[in-house]
């Protein structure tokens, strides 16, 4: 685990390069609601109850692999879909912007600005 990485209990089944949020009293992470902000995105998979590794919002130096839900353009800002994958801006903004074109189901980099 490198110093950019923070770990915390997974509430749920959750699926890598997913959007997160941390429940701070609980200790616990579960993927962030459509259009809500982000506290992270996902290593990699992770069973209900284990140490889930990942990627904090205001970590510039590294780009986090993201699993997209549809269609983004290259330099979009990406908000929050459905069981925090990835989307096109639509309402909130997570701060992360796409580095590549992407299509539904890929998982493309993202960078924050």
């Amino acid at each position: 685990m490198s110093r950019a990485d923070v770990s915390f209990v997974a509430a749920a089944d959750l699926l890598a390069n997913r959007f997160v949020t941390i429940d701070k009293a609980a200790g616990t992470v579960n993927y962030t609601a459509s259009e809500a902000v982000p506290d992270g995105i996902l290593l990699a998979n992770y069973a209900t109850g284990c140490r889930a590794h990942l990627h904090m919002v205001g970590n510039h130096t590294e780009m986090p692999d993201v699993k997209m839900e549809g269609v983004a353009v290259r330099g979009v800002e990406i908000s929050v879909g459905t069981n925090g994958a990835g989307k096109s801006f639509a309402i909130t903004g997570t701060g992360f912007y796409a580095a590549q074109a992407s299509v539904a189901g890929q998982i493309i980099e993202a960078y924050q600005a």
